[in-house]
């Protein structure tokens, strides 16, 4: 295991949003220099990942901390002292500024899917349906949320070009937000393990790890119900998305045996 630190405000929509803030995320120095402390006891967790023996650990928005740089002296130097030695630290990249991690004093980015900036070809509904939202006989929800098929989403995202920095790939069986807004979500439409498979597929026969340690992948997520992507066994898919899962590993692992 490894930690990622969602370092947004808790709001009552829980995206981070400056609306109906619960909670707000304070930063300064001293809060930097305690934070990294309580994350040494699990940096030192025998089952923590590591590459080149540093613990790694993530961060999903860096540009809302006020002075990252500081912070990730502050953290570095943190560690070091509390006998951990380095750390290797990532940046989520989604709807977070795309930037070489290392200008920041990061080691490498990982890829947060849904990528919000590659997605193209929203899906409007029929032209029937349109037309019944029109004359408000039926409210279409096409039209009060953005909604992509799963399957150009797929076609976009390995369409990208790669960058000229360390970026992990990664990758969601799903996306549907629509338990948390009653407009305004993004819905991934028609997802399949089929189609999950093909661009796990497409990922791992494209990645190039940086090294040996370096050789991850990410998938978002485990058990997301509330924004529909989720490995977890379900009544629809039964163990469909973790038998994919296998199998692309499986055959990686064959093929590198």
């Amino acid at each position: 295991f490894c930690l990622c630190w969602a370092n947004e405000n808790w709001t009552r929509r829980w995206d981070g949003d400056e609306h109906e803030i619960l909670l707000k995320q304070e930063y300064n120095i001293d809060d930097d220099r305690n934070h990294m402390k309580h994350l040494c006891s699990a940096f030192r967790d025998p089952r923590y990942i590591r590459i080149d023996g540093k613990p790694v650990f993530s961060v999903y928005r860096t540009m809302l901390l006020p002075n990252i740089r500081k912070t990730v002296e502050t953290w570095r130097e943190t560690a070091r002292k509390e006998g951990i030695g380095e750390i290797y630290l990532c940046r989520m990249e989604s709807i977070s500024q795309k930037i070489d991690p290392v200008s920041i004093g990061f080691d490498a980015a990982i890829e947060f899917q849904p990528d919000l900036e590659s997605l193209q070809a929203r899906n409007w509904g029929s032209l029937f349906k349109r037309a019944l939202n029109k004359v408000k006989i039926k409210r279409s929800p096409f039209l009060k949320n953005m909604v992509y098929e799963y399957s150009e989403v797929v076609k976009n995202m390995i369409a990208k070009s790669p960058t000229n920095y360390k970026l992990y790939p990664g990758i969601t069986p799903g996306w549907d937000n629509s338990a948390r807004r009653q407009e305004g979500a993004l819905i991934f439409n028609n997802s399949t393990p089929e189609l999950y498979e093909s661009w796990l597929n497409n990922i791992v026969k494209s990645f190039r790890p940086f090294s040996t340690d370096e050789n991850f992948i990410f998938i978002n997520a485990w058990n997301e119900w509330a924004e529909g992507n989720h490995l977890e066994p379900c009544k629809r898919w039964g163990t469909s998305y973790l038998e994919a899962t296998k199998r692309v590993v499986e055959i990686y692992n064959s093929n590198n045996a």
